[in-house]
């Protein structure tokens, strides 16, 4: 259970003993969301950012019951006062004159990615094709750099075409880009590459219509997010945490002294005696460092930390997109 989920429990256990009824909320709200992999993620019973929403909603007795729907059309609906609430979203200028916005939730990078090998030295956008998705901003800052666009569905499809030399770059918020390029093109990895020039945070916000119910709906939700943040310390290192875990960047995975052959166990497999043999220079993703590595180690443990297990995505080779577990020895940064 995630540090949101136990404060939100706690949250919901003092809301009951201090109410002394049965009930915990004085009323439920549908909230309309979708994937947004890693921040929103439907495959899970909650994300980490729709637990912060949780929470401050306990505490002004309002219950969340999240719906499925896509951004676009939540935000239409929003406006046309059809629905309470929708989250997340980032704010502009146009859209706050169309909707109410809520308080930051939490601020998210957006940068432009771009294909290192189409574009080896550092990208300029200028004169370049960016694939966006409909009804998406991407904070006015980022915005308001876009010239010629190809518009798609969602982000698997703009990363599809980035890859697929359609268009020059797409705009995208950094942990996203990084998770659906892993989940989706892990092949393709290697090529995702972030331009340092064009990056900004964004903060977003659940969205109300623009009504006097709307309006005291998120005077109260605003109140609670006042509260949440301060029983959540930490909240940026936390939900990182949670959503990334003890990830780490390209690596080659080659021989080491006692070990002129690379082996992998597929993470499939618990018997160490099931591996498989690597080609050296097999390129990898790290998707989570051994315990090892991620602390310190006395001298009389280097041996034993070296040849810890580490968690991969393996890039290339035969066993191209295979999560597998490979000893620490075996692993060189990439750069």
């Amino acid at each position: 259970m995630s540090n949101l989920s136990k404060t939100l429990l706690l949250l919901c256990l003092l809301a009951a003993q201090s109410a002394g009824s049965t009930s915990l909320f004085d009323r439920e709200v549908d909230i309309y969301t979708a994937e947004w992999a890693p921040y929103i993620d439907l495959m899970q019973s909650r994300g980490d950012l729709r637990e912060l929403v949780e929470i401050a909603l306990v505490d002004v007795g309002i219950k969340a019951n999240w719906q499925q729907l896509n951004y676009y059309h939540s935000f239409q609906f929003i406006e046309q006062n059809k629905i309470t609430a929708a989250f997340p979203y980032f704010k502009t200028v146009k859209r706050a004159e169309r909707v109410i916005f809520s308080d930051p939730v939490f601020f998210i990078e957006n940068a432009i990615f771009y294909d290192r090998v189409r574009y080896p030295n550092n990208f300029d956008i200028e004169g370049h094709t960016a694939a966006v998705v409909g009804g998406y901003s991407y904070g006015e800052n980022i915005d308001a750099l876009l010239g010629s666009t190809r518009t798609f569905a969602n982000d698997q499809q703009a990363l599809r075409a980035l890859f697929n030399g359609e268009v020059d770059f797409v705009p995208m918020s950094s942990h996203v880009a990084e998770a659906l390029t892993l989940e989706y093109f892990p092949n393709q990895y290697h090529r995702l590459a972030k331009s340092p020039q064009y990056s900004s945070a964004s903060s977003v916000h659940l969205i109300a219509p623009k009504t006097v119910d709307g309006q005291a709906f998120m005077d109260s939700f605003n109140r609670g997010l006042v509260v949440a943040k301060k029983l959540v310390t930490e909240i940026d290192a936390s939900i990182d945490a949670n959503i990334f875990g003890r990830a780490g960047g390209i690596v080659s995975l080659n021989e080491a002294d006692g070990y002129p052959i690379v082996t992998a166990i597929p993470i499939a497999v618990s018997a160490s005696s099931h591996s498989i043999y690597l080609v050296p220079g097999t390129r990898a993703v790290v998707l989570d460092w051994s315990d090892a590595m991620m602390g310190s180690t006395n001298n009389e443990q280097i041996f034993s930390a070296m040849t810890e297990l580490t968690k991969v995505r393996l890039l290339d080779g035969p066993h191209q997109g295979k999560v597998v577990m490979v000893r620490n020895l075996h692993i060189r940064i990439q750069e």
